[in-house]
């Protein structure tokens, strides 16, 4: 078993539709239903908040340089770690996507106009590709390529801003595709993961999986049965680790490959695949969870629920 122990707990005071962001020196992110944007220090008292135009329905991003970033449907903000706002504008299309970091170069969204929109750390509009499809996954980065989704099933590789590729699944792409080194990914389409190579075309696939993270030399997975599978990188189950709960949201897994999985009850469900039954169920919500952040340099995860309530659990490994 692992010492795994609630740092802090508290309530947003408003639902809260999408994970926390981390910093550097452990402030955690969250935006709420009522439109705020909240920064708690690592003890889990508020530092500031911020009121937006509208509610952000995805996660805040961090880059490199500590600025936070965060969208409504319509409005992309930056912001400092210490609460000072330092810029705001109007997105050319309705954000439909998570943020993703581009360094150095600034952030990407998915449009609303089935289009690829990449903003500059000054709120430049650097440049836009037109995909002309309903996009509903990524972009998912890595150095100067991107992989993004759409509900058609078609999946494109881009360098830049330029498309380089593309591949064609069955069932609509959904959740943050995964880049590996060599330039082969995996993402999940419908009810099945599907392993892709360097140019998008599919070498392998596995039905009936709900949730995946790249962790350790491969894949995590959490599939129809509520069991999470350790896969390499070809597909192959490496490991088969029965959950017993219904998984809320992606997992996600420490630099030491303890896989932390948010579940419907609200519990935070720890795995180690290496250790046969070496499971602890935590309780930190009333709600469903959404995926949890690992905070590598503190030993810990935070977590924040559906209804509002966000967790730091302490996880020495």
């Amino acid at each position: 078993m692992f010492p795994a122990v609630v740092l802090f707990h508290l309530n947003a005071g408003s639902p809260i539709s999408a994970a926390p962001a981390v910093a550097r020196d452990g402030t955690t992110f969250v935006g709420t239903a009522e439109g705020s944007l909240e920064a708690w220090d690592d003890h889990g008292v508020l530092r500031w908040s911020f009121m937006l135009d509208g509610a952000p329905a995805f996660a805040p991003l961090i880059d490199a340089s500590d600025r936070v970033y965060v969208a409504t449907t319509a409005r992309l903000y930056a912001f400092s770690t210490n609460g000072v706002r330092q810029w705001e504008m109007k997105t050319p299309a309705h954000v439909v996507s998570e943020l993703s970091a581009w360094p150095p170069w600034g952030v990407l969204f998915d449009g609303s106009d089935g289009s690829v929109w990449a903003v500059s750390p000054r709120a430049r509009l650097l440049w836009h590709t037109e995909l002309h499809a309903t996009l509903s996954a990524g972009p998912t980065v890595r150095g100067d390529r991107e992989i993004v989704g759409a509900t058609t099933g078609d999946v494109f590789l881009m360098q830049g801003a330029a498309r380089r590729s593309m591949g064609h699944l069955n069932g609509a792409v959904r959740g943050a595709p995964v880049f590996f080194a060599d330039g082969s990914a995996a993402v999940i389409a419908g009810d099945s993961l599907y392993g892709l190579d360097a140019h998008v075309a599919t070498e392998w696939h596995h039905d009936g999986v709900a949730w995946m993270v790249a962790g350790g030399a491969g894949l995590f997975a959490v599939d129809a049965q509520r069991h999470l599978l350790e896969l390499s990188r070809d597909g192959q189950v490496v490991s088969d680790t029965p959950l017993g709960v219904s998984v809320s949201a992606s997992p996600s897994v420490s630099p030491r490959g303890v896989v932390f999985v948010p579940t419907d009850s609200g519990d935070l469900v720890l795995v180690h695949p290496g250790r046969p039954g070496a499971i602890e169920k935590i309780p930190v919500a009333a709600s469903a969870l959404h995926r949890p952040v690992v905070d590598a340099l503190r030993h810990r995860v935070v977590v924040a629920s559906g209804g509002g309530e966000v967790a730091a659990v302490g996880a020495e490994e």
